[in-house]
């Protein structure tokens, strides 16, 4: 590849065309699916949560809050671990709070069946709030009284970090001896990614000591020592996998399970009227009949297979062997019953190769150490006599 000229990605196909597994695409059978109560205030304290509203709906199986997790702060998913202080990232957030600190902060989750019943159970879970002064902008925050967002952090302000660089004077100096001066406050939006995959993730344990998360992340390993901090265990205990994007795909037989699964899922009776709504019940008939179709064409193949399966080398070596003993008997005949010198010569070449093949297996047999099979010489066809 030259400077200048393009290079196809070799995903790029795959993500163009809709073929691309991604994590979201991916899951356990059985899998349970989480969706936060986001706060609905920007600063406050969390004083109460019902949650028996979301309970009461059908294939909702738990609300869980800050008293029910661990307390551990860990840091936002940023920058590798550093030795230095001055250089990590701030722990200062919590698996779920009672601090409120921003629109949308978590307070609880919700564990259901499924995706959309979690999320639909979040929207029924009551949370009373004591609202908080909000400060919109870093002065706000910044001013004397203001509330502190993270006393954990920094209990006399809202100072998170400041880095002070000077060389060759000061900064008064310089703007003192300056020829012109531009004074100007400038803010920049937030920027986000525009990408193709959504964030996600799901997690299960390989064993009661080790947790594996399957995850959309771009920082595995930092996601790791994260994941650990936030429940305060060893990060050797956390496995984290980064599916190769837009390439990794589910074996046909557990691909056609989890579909079959997914339609029993959506029949369900808590799940018809959501069907009913989206105009989704054709769409499934159709999904239905297409899976079936392809189980039945992969067991159809997997029959063929196995009737066309090809002998193994045992029997095939018989039938040669057969063929061999057959051949030697029908030359040793026609030697004796038509004696001539094209039959004394055919029978000579043939004891003659008998011979070399001989030899030459036992000298096979004898570097090896063994007879490979276990056959001696008097199994095989000895030479003709003319």
């Amino acid at each position: 590849m030259a400077i200048g000229q393009s290079k196809q990605r070799l995903d790029a196909e795959a993500k163009v065309t809709g073929r691309a597994r991604y994590t979201d695409d991916m899951g356990l059978p059985g899998m349970r699916h989480a969706a936060y109560v986001h706060s609905t205030i920007a600063h406050g304290m969390v004083l109460s949560i019902d949650a028996s509203e979301a309970l009461a709906l059908p294939g909702v199986e738990a609300v869980f809050t800050a008293d029910d997790v661990p307390g551990f702060l860990f840091p936002t998913a940023g920058h590798p671990y550093s030795m230095d202080p001055s250089h990590g990232d701030v722990a200062d957030r919590l698996l779920l709070t009672k601090h409120v600190r921003y629109y949308g902060d978590e307070v609880a989750v919700v564990v259901a069946r499924d995706g959309l019943t979690a999320r639909k159970a979040a929207h029924l879970v009551k949370v009373k709030y004591e609202p908080l002064p909000v400060m919109t902008s870093a002065e706000t925050a910044l001013a004397p009284g203001a509330p502190v967002l993270q006393p954990s952090v920094n209990p006399d302000g809202n100072l998170l970090k400041q880095h002070t660089l000077e060389c060759n004077g000061t900064l008064d100096e310089a703007l003192a001896a300056a020829d012109v001066v531009v004074e100007g406050a400038y803010r920049t939006p937030t920027m986000q990614h525009c990408h193709l995959e959504n964030q996600t993730a799901y997690a299960y344990m390989d064993d009661m000591r080790h947790i594996v998360i399957v995850s959309s992340t771009q920082i595995p390993h930092i996601c790791r020592r994260v994941v650990g901090q936030a429940l305060g265990i060893p990060w050797s205990s956390v496995r984290v996998i980064k599916p190769y994007i837009g390439i990794a795909r589910l074996p046909v037989a557990q691909e056609s399970a989890k579909i079959q699964g997914l339609l029993i899922d959506l029949r369900k009776d808590e799940n018809i009227s959501y069907v009913e709504t989206l105009g989704l019940a054709a769409y499934l008939d159709e999904l239905e009949k297409e899976n079936n179709a392809y189980i039945s064409l992969t067991s159809q193949r997997t029959q063929n297979r196995a009737a066309n399966k090809k002998e193994s080398g045992a029997v095939l070596r018989e039938r040669i062997d057969g063929y061999y003993e057959d051949l030697v008997m029908l030359a040793q005949s026609y030697s004796v019953a038509v004696p001539s010198e094209a039959a004394t010569a055919f029978v000579n070449n043939l004891n003659q190769l008998i011979t070399e093949t001989t030899t030459a297996n036992n000298q096979r047999k004898k570097r090896s150490g063994s007879n490979g099979n276990g056959a001696d010489d008097s199994e095989r066809p000895g030479e003709l006599s003319v």
